[in-house]
């Protein structure tokens, strides 16, 4: 995966985009590890979007993330990921991260931590995920091998996107 650690005290801005990031599937799996991990976010700023994310998932333990953002505001402004076969999904830990147009399926927890209460058309797999307003709940997904597609039988997505834009970009 890709992690990303403050140094110092200088503050920074990072940009993680444009990734297929694949988890771990040899035998034994991993206890811990990330998609996507920024720490000490009270010195970066960080952008993560356009990413595709999946297979971070072990039967040895729960920690293993596609996002994690760690350390303290600013956060982060996370949008337009997908998110497949994780044990967790975007994890915003004390910090506040925005969060826009994600798709977030077959992980623990969909969206978990402090995250913003402007976030907005995030769809995930749970009925109801607490702190991620506007959500929509999406209906299982069916894999022919690594190929995923939505259920014939499933209603049409709902039009609830919002363009990517946040101060600063």
């Amino acid at each position: 995966g890709i992690w990303v650690r403050t140094a110092g005290t200088m503050a920074l801005k990072i940009e993680i985009s444009h990734n297929i990031i694949v988890g771990s599937d040899i035998a034994g799996d991993f206890d811990y590890h990330s998609g996507i991990e920024v720490t000490g976010t009270d010195k970066i700023k960080a952008y993560i979007w356009n990413n595709i994310i999946y297979d971070f998932s072990s039967s040895l333990g729960e920690d293993n993330f596609a996002i994690l953002v760690y350390g303290g505001p600013p956060g982060a402004y996370i949008y337009n990921n997908t998110i497949y076969n994780c044990n967790w999904g975007i994890h915003s830990y004390d910090s506040f991260s925005l969060l826009k147009n994600n798709i977030v399926h077959s992980t623990g927890d969909d969206y978990l931590g402090s995250i913003d209460a402007d976030s907005d058309s995030n769809l995930g797999e749970d009925a109801a995920f607490a702190g991620a307003p506007d959500a929509v709940a999406i209906p299982p997904l069916v894999g022919q091998g690594r190929a995923v597609c939505q259920r014939s039988e499933s209603p049409p997505a709902p039009q609830k996107g919002a363009p990517p834009t946040a101060p600063g970009l």
